[in-house]
C-alpha cells in the first residue's frame, strides 16, 4: 500500500468528496472539509438556547436576560493551542494539507493525515491550561429583546454569540428558542386571544354589561338579549400584536351559562314559575325549542 503525502492527482479509481457532501452536508463538511482541500479555518458552531415567556411578555414584548453555557477561545493561548511563546507548526505528513491518498492497486483514497488528525498542523509544546484543545467555556448571562408577537417555537438570532471558530474562524451565532407557558385565562389563536366568560340564564336572557380582563386590565362587554351557551363575542383591537407590523388581533369572549348548584327556596320558587308559564305557553319558545317541540308532536302523532 503507498500513501502520497501531496493528496494530488493518482492513477486509478478516485473518491470524489463532492458525492459525500451531497449525501452529508454540513456535517459532512464540519467534518472532513480540511481533508479534501478546504482551509483549516472553521466558523463556529451555532448555540442554541430556550427561553420560556409568560404570554403577556410574548404578546407585548420584553426584554429578559438568558442564561447561556458556551465554549469560549482559550484566555491563555487566544485558541490557537499552543504553549505561550511558541506556535502551531504546519504537519510534515501532510505538508499542511490534512490529508494523504493511500493507494492499494487501482483504488485510490483521500483519507485524514494520521499524523496531525486532518488538521493540517501540529502543536509541538500545547498550551498548559487548555492542553492544546484552544478552548475553554464560560457561564454567562445574555440580554435579549424579545419583540412583540412573537409565537411559540419561533426564534431570536444574535450573531456572533456562539461557540468561537478554530483557528481564528468566524464565531457562531447564538438562537433564543422561545417557549411560552399555557395561561390560566386565555387561549392564542394567532394574533387572537380567546376565553371563556360565564353568565348567568338570566344576564343571558335579558342582556347585560359585564366585566371581562383583557391584557390591558378590565373592561366593560356588552352581552345582548337573548345570547345563547357557546356565542362569541368580539373586543376589537384586544388580542396580541402583530410581529411584522400588521396591527393588533381581537379578543374573543365564549359565553358559557352558569347554572346554579344550590337554590334558596325562593329561587326555587320563582324558578318553577318561569318553568311553568313556558309550559303553559305564556312565555315565547325559542325558535330551537320550537322546532324540537314541533318534531316531538310529529313523532308522537
Amino acid at each position: 500500500m503507498g500513501m502520497d503525502p501531496r493528496g494530488g492527482p493518482a492513477g486509478g479509481v478516485r473518491l470524489d468528496p463532492s458525492h459525500l457532501r451531497d449525501v452529508f452536508g454540513d456535517v459532512f463538511d464540519e467534518l472532513f472539509g480540511s481533508f479534501f482541500g478546504r482551509s483549516n479555518v472553521h466558523h463556529g458552531r451555532d448555540v442554541q438556547v430556550e427561553l420560556t415567556l409568560q404570554l403577556e411578555e410574548a404578546a407585548n414584548g420584553t426584554e429578559k436576560e438568558v442564561p447561556v453555557t458556551r465554549p469560549t477561545r482559550c484566555g491563555t493561548c487566544g485558541g490557537n493551542g499552543a504553549k505561550v511563546g511558541t506556535q502551531p507548526v504546519r504537519c510534515g505528513t501532510c505538508g499542511g494539507a490534512g490529508q494523504v491518498r493511500v493507494q492499494a492497486g487501482f483504488l485510490s483514497v483521500v483519507q485524514p493525515c494520521p499524523h496531525c488528525h486532518g488538521s493540517g498542523i501540529v502543536i509541538p509544546e500545547p498550551c498548559l491550561t487548555c492542553r492544546g484543545t484552544g478552548r475553554g467555556s464560560e457561564e454567562t448571562r445574555v440580554r435579549v429583546t424579545v419583540p412583540a408577537g412573537i409565537e411559540q417555537g419561533q426564534r431570536i438570532r444574535m450573531a456572533g454569540q456562539g461557540e468561537p471558530g478554530r483557528m481564528n474562524g468566524s464565531d457562531g451565532d447564538l438562537y433564543i428558542v422561545i417557549k411560552i407557558a399555557p395561561h390560566a385565562f386565555f387561549q392564542r389563536q394567532g394574533r387572537d386571544l380567546v376565553c371563556e366568560v360565564p353568565v348567568t340564564f338570566p344576564q343571558a336572557a335579558l342582556g347585560a354589561h359585564i366585566e371581562v380582563p383583557t391584557l390591558d386590565g378590565k373592561v366593560k362587554l356588552k352581552v345582548p338579549a337573548g345570547t345563547e351557551p357557546g356565542a362569541m363575542l368580539r373586543l376589537k383591537g384586544k388580542g396580541v400584536y402583530d410581529l411584522r407590523g400588521h396591527g393588533r388581533g381581537d379578543q374573543l369572549v365564549r359565553i358559557s351559562i352558569e347554572v346554579p348548584h344550590k337554590l334558596t327556596a325562593q329561587q326555587k320558587s320563582l324558578l318553577e314559575a318561569l318553568d311553568a308559564s313556558f309550559q303553559e305557553g305564556r312565555g315565547t319558545p325559542s325558535e330551537k325549542r320550537k322546532g324540537f317541540l314541533d318534531r316531538l308532536r310529529d313523532l308522537i302523532d
